[in-house]
């Protein structure tokens, strides 16, 4: 059985308070806290009005806040279904421990089987870095548009989201995406990140008016023409609670297409120490414990 509005925008607000905000989560839970968003004088859901500058600036600074509060560190073990509109599909297994730092939160990723394991680090803010250790090296990669596996659509861009604190985001339109209403914002790159990556001229990020979680994010390029979508497809149940389960990262451009699933997760396990550490990449991490396994997800009304 599909969950209704209600249980998605639950799934969101559990997830956030239970996942808190880093790395992943950043794409996974960005929504306010559990509680809901408060009194702000911010446009209802049933209101037609666009929220003014103020209002806008607040909605943005309550979902930065959600991702870094520095809540406790969380676990989650996925795959990774690369989806080529031409060529074989392949399933690439992954796990990833969500945590935050003094100023940054923290993505530490392991994708491959046992022999065949790729491990990146990537600590997102203002300036995002990003560590790889493949193959007994460590390596600083600068390109947060390098593909977290070759054939792969998913970025370290996606999943830290870094847009998220450009100057002057608008808010330029109502939508309704997934049957729930949705402020349509824009994030326009500063100088010096189109300086870096002038193929990039912004980001459209549609956020459900309630509680201001990212429905659909749109990366633009210099005509504003979408480069590439990142979309939440469905949710599951898990320890009783509804989470978002599936997101979809699909390349506009050749229509390939890498799926995120959600297979288990634990919430606030034990990190060892230097998890979150460059120099400590290369170290096992053996499983979490309390893994709470997450079942195929349904798909959400298109």
């Amino acid at each position: 059985m599909k969950p209704g509005p209600k249980r998605w925008l639950a799934g969101w607000r559990t997830l956030a308070r239970r996942l808190g905000a880093a790395g992943l989560a950043a794409t996974i839970v960005p929504a306010g806290s559990g509680a809901g968003p408060p009194a702000l004088g911010i446009p209802s859901l049933a209101g037609p009005a666009l929220p003014t500058k103020a209002e806008a600036e607040l909605i943005i600074q309550r979902l930065r806040g959600a991702r870094a509060e520095g809540a406790s560190p969380s676990y989650v073990e996925f795959q990774l279904e690369e989806l080529p509109r031409r060529g074989e599909a392949r399933v690439v297994p992954g796990r990833l421990w969500l945590g935050a730092g003094d100023g940054w939160a923290a993505t530490r990723i392991v994708l491959g089987a046992p022999g065949e394991t790729m491990r990146l680090l990537i600590r997102g803010g203002s300036r995002p870095q990003v560590w790889r250790w493949t193959a007994g090296s460590l390596i600083r990669a600068s390109d947060l548009f390098a593909p977290l596996l070759p054939g792969a659509t998913i970025t370290p861009f996606d999943l830290e989201m870094p847009f998220l604190l450009w100057p002057d985001p608008r808010v330029l339109s109502l939508n309704h995406i997934l049957g729930r209403p949705t402020y349509g914002f824009i994030f326009q790159a500063p100088p010096d990140f189109v300086a870096a990556h002038p193929e990039i001229w912004g980001v459209r990020a549609y956020l459900d008016t309630r509680y201001n979680a990212p429905l659909k994010v749109q990366l633009l390029g210099p005509s504003q023409r979408v480069r590439k979508t990142t979309s939440l497809v469905s949710l599951k149940k898990a320890a009783g609670h509804w989470i978002p389960a599936t997101l979809d990262f699909r390349d506009e451009t050749t229509h390939d297409k890498t799926r995120f699933v959600v297979t288990g997760v634990a919430f606030a396990p034990e990190i060892a120490p230097g998890l979150f550490s460059p120099e400590r990449l290369g170290d096992p991490e053996g499983p979490a414990p309390g893994i709470i396994p997450v079942e195929p997800a349904e798909a959400a009304d298109q």
